[in-house]
């Protein structure tokens, strides 16, 4: 013979979540009836109630361990992109002070270069040697600066 507590427990597992007042028209009750063989079952760990402003429900555990699990996994999905995220900025960081160096290494040789064109503009006889040097300089120089803009 099954119980209506029985009954009670077999609705609110096969429908998950269950309005108190509708399991109440289901096993033929009173509400406050049902709402004590719900406390029954509360306090046996095999069904959660749910008080409402508009309505009271009826949760199996089942359905609470299922959400709990999918909220678990929704926080190592926002974990992993959180993660994903950081490592993004810090690359980014890292690039931009690679970046900063290669800038100002560029505008050292640019300098440099100015500097021994003065120089040369000065000097009664141009080096073979500083020629060499310099085109050196601007080759390495055009050469970064390729590289920056790609």
């Amino acid at each position: 013979m099954e119980t209506a507590i029985d009954r009670l427990v077999s609705y609110i597992t096969d429908m998950k979540r269950v309005d108190l007042r509708n399991a109440a028209q289901f096993l033929g009750m009173a509400p406050p009836q049902v709402e004590k063989l719900a406390s029954l079952l509360e306090d046996s760990g095999l069904i959660e109630i749910n008080y409402g402003l508009t309505k009271t429900e009826l949760v199996s555990r089942e359905l609470e361990e299922e959400e709990k699990k999918v909220k678990k996994a929704e926080a190592k999905k926002k974990s992993a992109v959180v993660r994903a995220i950081e490592q993004l900025k810090t690359e980014v960081e890292e690039e931009e002070k690679m970046m900063e160096f290669m800038e100002k290494n560029i505008s050292r040789r640019i300098n440099r270069a100015k500097e021994i064109l003065g120089e040369l503009e000065n000097a009664k006889e141009v080096d073979g040697k500083d020629l060499g040097f310099l085109n050196k300089e601007f080759e390495i120089i055009s050469n970064d600066i390729a590289r920056f803009n790609e």
